[in-house]
């Protein structure tokens, strides 16, 4: 009943859209919600809200499996994982990356070594990126409009048309991304992007 409530609020301040993230050992919430919002006859629409159900995630510290359990009062939350990793954007980064339907496993170690994340690896194609930018007299946040209209027409070899070609497929992948509910596309079209950049 509390989550009927809530998403009856919800429709009725104007949110026409709803994406719950939730576990996927709550997978029966979702006819339970969804029955409960249409015996409401308020026109709301069938689907509504949407969800995207996690698989479980497992925390690995020092090579063996930190135990969870919520009934005990035994769980990690993200906020500790990423006090722990001292890096947000790796540890955003690295949850971004995970396929929702299919189980995965986050060892603490990995994502503290700066050297094998794979933020690290895109964060370091960005800041050559900024590089080549200020060296050519650009700055970083002006270039989106002064390189709008630039001729490509030099741009010839095989590594700068993969390049290009993988650039172009931004808005697509964006798109896909956004209808599917997926973030991870992005992730995984970031770490392309970064290995077409450098082997350009």
């Amino acid at each position: 009943m509390p989550d009927v409530a809530y998403h009856v609020t919800k429709w009725e301040r104007g949110f026409t859209r709803v994406i719950n993230v939730q576990g996927g050992d709550h997978h029966s919430t979702i006819t339970r919600v969804r029955a409960g919002l249409q015996a409401m006859e308020m026109g709301i629409p069938k689907g509504y809200p949407d969800y995207v159900l996690h698989k479980m995630v497992t925390v690995m510290r020092g090579g063996e499996e930190v135990k969870i359990s919520k009934r005990a009062g035994d769980y990690v939350t993200i906020r500790e994982l990423v006090d722990e990793v001292a890096a947000t954007r790796s540890a955003t980064f690295s949850f971004r990356a995970r396929v929702t339907a299919s189980s995965s496993s986050t060892s603490i170690s990995r994502a503290r070594n700066p050297t094998r994340t794979l933020c690290t690896t895109s964060s370091m194609r960005h800041a050559r990126m900024c590089s080549v930018l200020r060296q050519a007299g650009i700055v970083v946040a002006e270039a989106p409009g002064l390189l709008a209209d630039a001729d490509l027409s030099p741009l010839t070899s095989p590594y700068e048309q993969a390049l290009l070609r993988r650039l172009a497929d931004f808005p697509t992948e964006l798109a896909a991304a956004a209808r599917d509910l997926a973030p991870h596309q992005i992730t995984f079209y970031l770490k392309d992007l970064a290995q077409e950049f450098h082997s350009y």
